[in-house]
C-alpha cells in the first residue's frame, strides 16, 4: 500500500487485471467515468478527532493522506480455504441539482398495480451496496374456454392449444404502470436504465438474479410500403424468442412508447418537465378547419352591396 506524494505526483492510473485483459485483445474501449471519495473522511468524530468547522476543508485538502490505486481487493475466507474478492468503489459521487439543497431521492407512483411491500437488499455479496426493492403485485384473470361455446373475456389471450374436451385456456392480461422520478438532481436526456433478472431457485440460499436481455432495443421497419410508420407502430424484428430475452415473458413499454390513451386515463394530464425526453400526456384537442384566401382578393359578392339612391 503506497501513499501519494502530494509535492510531486497528481494522477495515478492503472488498469484492473480485466482492463489488462481487453487491452491485449485489443478491445479495450473505456467509456464512462467515475469519482470516488471512499478515502476521505468528513466526519473526524468517527476516529475521535476533535477540530472546528473551519479546520475540515484544511484536514482534508492538505493533511489527509491519498492512497495510490489499488485495482485488486481481496481477503482471507474465514474457513482458512484461501482468499475470496472483495468488491469495493461501488459508491461513486453523484450530481444534485444547483437549484436544490436537498438529496437525490426517487418518487415512484404506481398507477396501476398494487405494492405489497418494500426491502432493502445486498446488491452483490460483499458488496456493501444496499438497493431498495419495492415488491408490486399483478394480477391476471385465467378463463377456460371452449370451442364450441367461446366466450369473450375483455382483451383475453389464448395462451394453450386445445384439450381433448375442446376447452382452453385464455388469458385476461393485467399490466403494471409506475412513474419513477429522481427528484432534486437535473432532468436529463437519459436518466434511468433498465435492467431485467430473473430469480433462480427463490427463497433458498442459492438464489440466483440470472440477467435477461432485451431481444432488439430498436425498431427497424418503420417505413412501411412507402409510408413513414409512427414509432410505435414499427415493427420488431425480433425473430424467435428465448427464455434468455424478455420479451418471452412479458413486454416492457416506457415514456413515448406507452400509449397515450392508457396515461390518460390513469394519469391524467401532465405537464412536461424539461425539453428533453420528457412529454407531457393531455387531452386531445378538438380540431378546426381553417381555409386560406387571396390576401389581396375579396370575399364580396354582388348580394352584399346595397343599392344607392
Amino acid at each position: 500500500m503506497l501513499f501519494f506524494d502530494k509535492k510531486e505526483e497528481v494522477l495515478d492510473i492503472k488498469l484492473t487485471p480485466h482492463g489488462r485483459k481487453l487491452l491485449s485483445e485489443g478491445t479495450f474501449k473505456p467509456v464512462y467515468y467515475a469519482f470516488f471519495d471512499d478515502n476521505i473522511l468528513y466526519d473526524g468524530n468517527y476516529a475521535s478527532i476533535s477540530e472546528a468547522q473551519n479546520n475540515i476543508d484544511s484536514r482534508i485538502r492538505d493533511n489527509a493522506p491519498q492512497l495510490k490505486t489499488q485495482i485488486k481487493f481481496a481477503s482471507e475466507v474465514k474457513d482458512g480455504s484461501g482468499k475470496k474478492e472483495v468488491e469495493k468503489l461501488n459508491f461513486s459521487l453523484g450530481n444534485s441539482s444547483n437549484n436544490s439543497e436537498l438529496y437525490p431521492a426517487f418518487n415512484v407512483k404506481v398507477y396501476n398495480g398494487e405494492i405489497s411491500s418494500s426491502v432493502d437488499l445486498t446488491y452483490r455479496e460483499n458488496s456493501g451496496q444496499i438497493i431498495p426493492q419495492i415488491d408490486v403485485t399483478v394480477l391476471s384473470k385465467v378463463h377456460i374456454n371452449s370451442i364450441d361455446k367461446p366466450q369473450t373475456y375483455g382483451d383475453s389471450l389464448v395462451v394453450s392449444l386445445a384439450a381433448g374436451d375442446g376447452t382452453f385456456l385464455a388469458v385476461e392480461p393485467e399490466y403494471f404502470l409506475a412513474q419513477i422520478i429522481e427528484k432534486h438532481v437535473d432532468f436529463d436526456m437519459e436518466n434511468f436504465d433498465m435492467e431485467v433478472f430473473k430469480i433462480k431457485d427463490k427463497d433458498t440460499v442459492s438464489e440466483e438474479k440470472v440477467p435477461l436481455k432485451f431481444a432488439i432495443n430498436q425498431r427497424k421497419n418503420i417505413i412501411s410500403n412507402g409510408i413513414l410508420l409512427d414509432e410505435r407502430e414499427g415493427v420488431f424484428e425480433t425473430g424467435e424468442l428465448t427464455p434468455e430475452d424478455v420479451e418471452y415473458y412479458f413486454r416492457v413499454r416506457y415514456d413515448q412508447n406507452i400509449d397515450p390513451s392508457i396515461l390518460r386515463t390513469k394519469i391524467g394530464e401532465s405537464k412536461s418537465r424539461n425539453i428533453y425526453t420528457d412529454s407531457s400526456t393531455t387531452s386531445k384537442k378538438s380540431e378546426r378547419s381553417l381555409s386560406v384566401t387571396d390576401i389581396y382578393g375579396t370575399t364580396t359578392t354582388e348580394s352584399d352591396i346595397a343599392d344607392c339612391e
